[in-house]
């Protein structure tokens, strides 16, 4: 049996108050795909053992690809979860993203999927994570699947100063590198499955404006 995990940190309330504004928003109900409606997900299999769980930087993390795919799933991308956890540019390019994905658009059925595989700890409060991240299918409900195996990524989290972090650069490695192989990612789902939005998909819902 699957267990449910509670909403990470912030989002509980946050979460909730974001329905309202999408239900009150003036777009067409056909525009957006249903925003997440339940805020609890269920781990598929076994839940997060590594150690490095409890570190911020991890937790932090997992925060943040719960604000991605919420704000994608509603289309709304001034969401303060989101926008609270990157930078200005990178919630601009995910909006971006969202906006082209014309015929063939892309829904969240849970965060990506991670398992952490080394935090290091630099000057000034910058934090590099590196992350084992699962194959798209998994956690995506795509029209054209698009697979490659697992790959690694490292992201550079700056400190806010106010025990937070917002992500900087990111790297990413090779799905071909053997790095993952045998790693075992964690898998968490919404409860509520997502549907996919009214195509083609060729504006946000909610955010900035796209060039």
């Amino acid at each position: 049996m699957t267990r449910h995990t509670t909403t990470t940190r912030l989002f509980a309330s946050t979460l909730a108050a974001a329905l309202s504004l999408t239900a009150l928003s003036g777009c067409s109900a056909g525009t957006e795909a249903d925003i997440v409606k339940n805020a609890t997900m269920s781990w598929q299999g076994a839940e997060p053992s590594s150690p490095l769980e409890d570190h911020d930087a991890v937790k932090f993390m997992r925060d943040y690809y719960y604000a991605q795919a919420v704000a994608w799933n509603s289309g709304d991308f001034t969401l303060d979860l989101l926008t609270s956890v990157t930078s200005e540019a990178a919630v601009e390019g995910l909006a971006n993203t969202y906006a082209k994905q014309g015929d063939e658009p892309v829904v969240f059925n849970g965060p990506r999927a991670f398992a952490p595989l080394k935090v290091k700890d630099g000057e000034d409060g910058v934090v590099v994570v590196t992350l084992c991240e699962a194959d798209r299918p998994v956690y995506l409900n795509e029209t054209k699947p698009k697979t490659g195996g697992a790959m690694v990524g490292s992201y550079e989290l700056s400190s806010t100063g106010s025990g937070g972090y917002e992500v900087g650069s990111i790297e990413n490695g090779s799905a071909h590198s053997g790095v993952c192989d045998g790693v075992d990612i964690p898998v968490a789902l919404f409860d509520t499955p997502p549907t996919m939005p009214e195509t083609p998909v060729t504006e946000v819902v909610r955010g900035p404006e796209i060039d």
